[in-house]
C-alpha cells in the first residue's frame, strides 16, 4: 500500500474512533490527533476538514488546542473547496468559545471573513461569512483596528437584496454596542475616503446605513447623532458622480425632510447644497432617472407644503432651489413660486431689475410648459398693475422689450395669444415714450411676414382698443400715433386686418366745435379744423387720401362697399370736409371707374349696378366739396351713363333705371354750380327722350321730375335745349 493510501486510511481510523468514542477520547490523545492533522496534510481535504469537525465537535469543543487551531483555519479557507464546511464550524467555535479568541486572532480571522465575502461567488458562501460576522458581534467583540473592515464588507453586500436583512442586523448589533459612535464615524470615513470613489456598491451601502441609522425608519435611538454631522459625508459621496448613489442620496433627504422636518434647523443649508448637486441626475431619461425624479419631486413638494403649512418659512436659498426643479415638478407648483415672486417683488429695492430678469428667464424664457408660461405672464402682469402708479413703466418697458419683443414668433400659438394680449394690456396704461415702442412690437406683429394670422387680428384688435381706451387723452400724441398706424393698415393684405381698421376709422366724425368725435365720445384735445400749431391737428387730408387708395386697391366686395359708404358718411359732416382741401384725386377714379363701369367688385349684374348707383351718389356728395375745374368732368361722367342708356336697344331693367335716377340727381346739383351745363342740355334731353320712349311710363316717372325740377329752376335753359332737340 501506498504512503498516502496509508495516511487516509489512519484518517479513518482517527475519524471513526473520535466520532465514537469522543467522551471518552482524553484531551491528549486529541492534542495527538491534532497533530497528526497539522503535520500531514496531503490527503483529501474533504477528509482533513471531516476530521477537524470531529476533532472539534463541529467547533463546540477546540480545547487543547485552541490556540493552534487559528492558524490551521485561516490556511484552509484560502482554499474555495473547505471554505462552506470551515466557515460553520468557525461559527460554532465563535459561538462556543468567544473568550478564548484573542484579539490578534479576531482581527485575522475578521480581515480573512471579510475578503471571502467581498470576492465569493457562491450565495452560500457569502451568506455563512455574514453569519460569522454577526456571530462576532454578539458573541464575541470586534476589535477597534478591524470595525471599519468589518463596515466595508457588509456595506457591500446589503445591496444584495438576499442579504439586505442580515447585514443591516450586523450593523444594527454593531451600533448598539459600545462601537455605536465609532461605527457611525467608520460609516462616514469610508464616504470620504477618494479611494473608494469607484466602489459604487461600498458607496451605495454606506449612505444606505448611515442615512437609515440616523433617521431612517431603521433609526438607532441609543444614538443621539445629529444630521447635521453626516450630512456632509452624503453630500460628499456625490462627487464619486454615480447615478445610484446620488438616488440613495436622495431617498435620505427624503427620509430626513419627512421625518424630522420640524426639528431641522441648521441642516437646511446642508440639504440645500446637497439638494443642488443632485439636480444635474434629472436629466437622465432612463428608468432610474425617472424614478431620482419621482423621489425630489416628493421630497420638493413637502417641503412646499410645509411653507404652505406654515410649519417653515421659505429660505432664498432653498426658494431657488425649488425654482430650480420647478421644470420636473407640476406647473401648480411652478404658480406657487411665482405667487412668492410677486409677494416678494419691491421696485424700490436695487435689485428688482434682477429679480425681474430671474421670474422671465426662468419661467418664461427657459420653461416650455405653455400653463407655467402663461402663469408667468399673469405674474408679470400683476406685478406692473400693482406697481403702475410709480413703476408701470419702466416694468412695462423691461419686460416688453426685452422679453416680448418677438413674442408674435413663439411657437407655442397659445404664448403668442397670451404675449399679445399682455402687451395691448400694459400699452393702455404705461406713460411717457416707452408707450410708442410698446405699440411698435404691435405694429411689427402685423407688418412682418410669415405671421399667424389670428395673432395679426388679436394686434389690431388690440392697437383699436387701446385707441378707444386713450382717445380722450390729453396727450394727443399717443392718438394720432395709432391713428397714423391705422392708416398703414387699410391697406394690408388681410382682409380681415382691412375691415377692423376699416370699421374704426370710418366712425370719426367732427362736432360743430370742430372737435373730433369717435362713436359717441368727444376728444375736446383733437380738432378737425385750422389751427396755429400743428399739434392736436387730426389729420383729416391723410385720411381722405388713405381711403382713396383703398378704393383703388381694394378686392373685396364688402370692404368696398363699406368704404363707399364711410366716405359718404365723412361728405355729410361738414365740419370735418372743412379741412379737406383736395378730393382730385377721388373724384378723378370715380370719373374713370364710372364712365368704363368697371367700378367695385360685382361678380352679378346687380351688384354692379349698385357699385354704379353708389359711385354716382358718391360724385354727387362731391360736388359741393369739388374744385370748378374738375366740373367738366364730373358732367360728362353723368351724361355718359345717359348715353350709355339711351343708345340700348333692349328694354331698360329696373336696376339701371336706378342709376339713371341718381345720374339725374348729380345733373341737377351740376346746373346751380356749373355755367357750361348749357351746352349739354341738348344732349341730356335727347337722351332722356331716347330712354323714355323704350320704358313704361311707371319707370320713368323721375325724369319727368327733373324736367319739372329744371324747368322750373332754370327755364330759359330748358328751352333752349328743347328747341335743340326739336331742331
Amino acid at each position: 500500500m501506498e504512503r498516502l493510501d496509508c495516511q487516509k486510511a489512519a484518517y479513518l481510523v482517527i475519524c471513526t474512533i473520535v466520532k465514537s468514542h469522543f467522551k471518552d477520547v482524553e484531551e491528549d490523545m486529541r492534542s495527538e490527533f491534532f497533530r497528526i492533522l497539522l503535520t500531514y496534510q496531503r490527503v483529501d481535504s474533504a477528509l482533513l476538514t471531516k476530521t477537524l469537525r470531529l476533532l472539534t465537535r463541529e467547533g463546540r469543543d477546540i480545547i487543547p488546542f485552541q490556540e493552534s487551531i487559528w492558524k490551521l483555519l485561516f490556511v484552509w479557507l484560502r482554499q474555495e473547496s473547505t471554505q462552506v464546511e470551515l466557515l460553520t464550524v468557525i461559527i460554532n467555535i465563535i459561538k462556543h468559545n468567544s473568550a478564548l479568541i484573542e484579539d490578534n486572532t479576531l482581527v485575522n480571522l475578521i480581515s480573512i471573513v471579510c475578503c471571502i465575502s467581498d470576492e465569493a461567488n457562491s450565495v452560500e458562501t457569502i451568506d455563512l461569512s455574514l453569519k460569522v460576522l454577526d456571530a462576532l458581534v454578539r458573541f464575541g467583540h470586534v476589535p477597534d483596528i478591524c470595525l471599519k473592515t468589518l463596515i466595508s464588507a457588509i456595506c457591500r453586500t446589503v445591496n444584495i437584496e438576499a442579504f439586505n436583512a442580515i447585514s443591516w442586523s450586523i450593523l444594527s448589533n454593531l451600533l448598539t454596542s459600545h462601537t455605536g459612535y465609532q461605527g457611525i464615524r467608520s460609516l462616514c470615513k469610508i464616504i470620504d475616503d477618494k479611494k473608494n470613489h469607484s466602489a459604487v456598491n461600498l458607496l451605495r451601502g454606506a449612505v444606505f446605513f448611515l442615512s437609515m441609522a440616523v433617521w431612517g425608519s431603521r433609526r438607532i435611538s441609543y444614538l443621539q447623532v445629529s444630521p447635521v454631522t453626516v450630512l456632509p459625508s452624503l453630500k460628499r459621496a456625490l462627487v464619486s458622480r454615480h447615478y445610484i448613489i446620488a438616488f440613495e442620496v436622495s431617498l435620505a433627504i427624503k427620509r430626513l425632510v419627512t421625518k424630522f422636518q420640524i426639528s431641522l434647523d441648521v441642516e437646511w443649508s446642508m440639504i440645500c447644497q446637497i439638494l443642488t448637486t443632485l439636480r444635474c441626475y434629472i436629466t437622465f431619461s432612463t428608468t432610474h432617472g425617472n424614478a431620482m425624479n419621482q423621489v425630489l419631486k416628493y421630497t420638493l413638494d413637502y417641503i412646499e407644503d410645509m411653507y404652505r403649512d406654515n410649519r417653515y418659512t421659505v429660505s432664498p436659498e432653498l426658494f431657488k432651489i425649488l425654482e430650480a426643479y420647478s421644470h420636473i415638478r407640476s406647473p401648480t407648483h411652478s404658480s406657487f413660486l411665482l405667487e412668492i415672486r410677486k409677494e416678494d417683488f419691491v421696485p424700490m429695492s436695487g435689485d428688482w431689475i434682477e429679480s425681474l430678469n430671474e421670474l422671465m428667464t426662468h419661467y418664461f424664457i427657459i420653461e416650455k410648459r405653455s400653463e407655467v408660461r402663461k402663469k408667468a405672464l399673469d405674474t408679470a402682469q400683476a406685478i406692473f398693475l400693482e406697481h403702475n402708479a410709480y413703476f408701470g413703466s419702466p416694468i412695462a418697458e423691461h419686460l416688453v422689450l426685452n422679453y416680448l419683443h418677438k413674442v408674435y414668433m413663439d411657437p407655442d400659438e397659445v404664448i403668442q395669444h397670451k404675449g399679445i394680449g399682455f402687451i395691448i394690456f400694459v400699452a393702455k396704461y404705461v406713460k411717457g415714450k416707452v408707450f410708442f415702442s410698446i405699440v411698435d412690437v404691435l405694429a411689427k406683429a402685423i407688418t412682418e411676414d410669415n405671421i399667424n394670422p389670428d395673432i395679426r387680428r388679436v394686434a389690431i384688435s388690440g392697437i383699436i382698443s387701446i385707441f378707444h381706451e386713450i382717445f380722450t387723452f390729453p396727450q394727443t400724441d399717443k392718438t394720432l400715433y395709432l391713428f397714423h398706424l391705422f392708416l398703414q393698415f387699410v391697406a394690408d393684405k388681410d382682409s380681415t386686418v382691412r375691415r377692423a381698421v376699416l370699421g374704426q376709422i370710418l366712425q370719426l366724425r367732427s362736432n360743430k366745435h370742430y372737435a373730433v368725435q369717435l362713436s359717441d365720445k368727444d376728444c375736446c384735445f383733437l380738432s378737425c379744423g385750422a389751427l396755429r400749431t400743428q399739434v392736436g391737428r387730426f389729420p383729416i387730408p391723410e385720411l381722405f387720401q388713405a381711403l382713396t387708395e383703398s378704393l383703388k386697391r381694394e378686392e373685396v366686395q364688402e370692404l368696398f362697399l363699406a368704404t363707399m359708404h364711410g366716405i359718404s358718411g365723412f361728405l355729410t359732416n361738414r365740419w370735418i370736409m372743412r379741412n379737406v382741401r383736395d378730393i382730385t384725386d377721388l373724384i378723378s377714379f370715380l370719373v374713370e371707374k364710372l364712365t368704363t363701369k368697371s367700378l367695385g367688385m360685382g361678380s352679378t349684374l346687380e351688384e354692379k349696378w349698385g357699385n354704379q348707383e353708389l359711385g354716382y351718389q358718391l360724385l354727387t356728395q362731391l360736388l359741393v366739396y369739388i374744385d370748378p375745374s374738375s366740373y367738366t368732368d364730373v358732367a360728362q361722367c353723368f351724361c355718359a351713363c345717359l348715353a350709355s342708356a339711351a343708345v340700348k336697344r333692349e328694354q331698360i331693367s329696373p336696376a339701371e333705371h336706378s342709376v339713371l335716377n341718381t345720374c339725374l340727381g348729380g345733373l341737377g346739383l351740376c346746373s346751380f354750380y356749373y355755367e357750361g351745363m348749357k351746352s349739354h342740355q341738348s344732349h341730356i334731353i335727347n337722351c332722356l327722350h331716347s330712354v323714355m320712349i323704350r320704358s313704361p311710363v311707371s319707370h320713368t316717372l323721375y325724369i319727368l321730375e327733373y324736367l319739372h325740377f329744371q324747368a322750373t329752376c332754370f327755364p330759359l335753359l330748358v328751352k333752349e335745349g328743347v328747341h335743340l332737340h326739336q331742331e
